[in-house]
């Protein structure tokens, strides 16, 4: 799931700006979904037998497992599935009434059928076909639709899940985890409490105490206090959340993407980093980067008297249904993510390669923490930030094209 602060002007090319003697706005200039995450990283061997070396990832922050994540179950694909053709702009209006969302997605939509759902959840239904009619319509209506939507009870990690297996009698069925969505208050509660204790406060680079900006959270965060919020917007402030989670992330895997944005707005030169470029400040092991960040930090702070602001990304109350219409979209043969193994002795060649593949680990922990667990799930998560109207960094946008991604789509305005 998975947010940018836009300013009014470019700078250099850059569609944000940086504030000449207040404060520094840095973006996230990446992507979407997931945890904060705590890594201690092991190099993974290419020979899945070997018991010593493997890559952990610790998920924590939010004591939840592996942090309320999207996935795939079934990855594989050996044939294209057909494109559906639907009006090309669908008006959407919220059902009064569980069978009038049933038929509407039945009619409209072309899902075949709805399993799981009761008259008690109308708002979920509501909920998944409007995230489902705003996909339809960033395509124009010609995409490849869900076959079925489940409702039923997933493992308490995972918000939803799309078999995008095309041989598959199951293809394109389209499951939403009942754990995570039939008592959103429950579920919000637990990244509230994260919200609270961590990411209201900031974040701490070197000894300079740096802000988190999304303006949004906190409106989203007095509605529901008051009790005023719709289930969408409780959905939102969700998702705004996770984005934070991505974002202390990002700051730790890939802070040479924050110095680069310092470097091209001219608010630190070459010289500050030790007169290297920004590609050969990618090359340099991530603790490397990290020290820069904090010494670069630091320096703003002392000499040019400006506040750090590291933005959040642009979130939505869709972002689960867009990732999981990343998957339905993305019909090139991939291999499971790493939560489809118990055992990482197990990992097959594609997704060792990736793991170890310095250069792909940093792009996608732009992203988030879960856009490295495979390349599938990278794409999705790319395809869901694009979505909800991100700009995507131009090393991010490289490699979702070189993994050849589908087309990435655009909100309608």
């Amino acid at each position: 799931m998975q947010s940018f602060i836009n300013s009014t002007k470019p700078a250099n090319n850059n569609p944000y700006n940086v504030s000449s003697n207040q404060a520094v706005k840095i973006p996230d200039n990446s992507l979407k979904q997931d945890t904060f995450e705590l890594s201690s990283e092991k190099k993974v061997e290419n020979n899945p037998k070997n018991k010593v070396s493997l890559k952990e990832k610790i998920l924590t922050g939010l004591g939840i497992g592996t942090a309320i994540a999207t996935a795939a179950f079934l990855i594989y694909k050996n044939k294209t599935s057909k494109l559906h053709q639907l009006p090309k702009h669908i008006d959407f209006a919220q059902a009064k009434t569980y069978e009038e969302a049933i038929e509407f997605g039945n009619k409209v939509l072309k899902i075949e059928n709805y399993e799981g759902f009761t008259s008690t959840d109308l708002d979920v239904l509501n909920w998944i076909n409007e995230g489902m009619v705003n996909m339809s319509n960033m395509h124009k209506g010609k995409l490849r639709i869900p076959k079925n939507v489940r409702y039923t009870n997933l493992d308490p990690s995972i918000l939803a899940a799309m078999c995008n297996k095309a041989d598959s009698p199951n293809f394109g069925r389209f499951t939403v985890n009942k754990n995570a969505f039939d008592d959103i208050d429950k579920t919000l509660a637990k990244f509230l409490d994260f919200h609270n204790k961590t990411a209201s406060k900031g974040i701490k680079i070197g000894k300079v105490q740096c802000q988190l900006e999304n303006p949004e959270i906190q409106q989203l965060i007095d509605l529901y206090t008051q009790n005023k919020a719709t289930y969408n917007q409780k959905v939102q402030l969700l998702t705004y959340i996770i984005e934070e989670n991505n974002t202390f992330n990002t700051i730790k895997e890939s802070s040479a993407y924050y110095i680069n944005y310092l470097l091209q707005n001219n608010v630190i030169t070459s010289a500050d980093i030790g007169g290297i470029t920004f590609e050969e400040l990618l090359k340099k092991p991530i603790k490397e980067q990290r020290k820069v960040l904090v010494d670069v930090v630091q320096k703003i702070n002392d000499e040019k008297h400006m506040t750090i602001k590291f933005a959040v990304k642009k979130s939505s109350p869709f972002s689960t249904v867009y990732h999981e219409f990343g998957h339905l979209q993305d019909m090139v043969l991939r291999t499971p993510a790493m939560g489809k193994y118990t055992n990482p002795n197990d990992y097959p060649k594609e997704l060792l390669d990736w793991l170890n593949d310095p250069r792909k680990m940093q792009i996608a922990n732009c992203v988030s923490s879960y856009a490295t667990t495979g390349p599938g799930e990278f794409i999705a998560e790319v395809f869901a930030s694009s979505a909800n109207g991100n700009k995507i960094n131009p090393d991010v946008e490289k490699l979702y094209n070189e993994l050849g991604g589908p087309k990435l789509p655009k909100p309608i305005k």
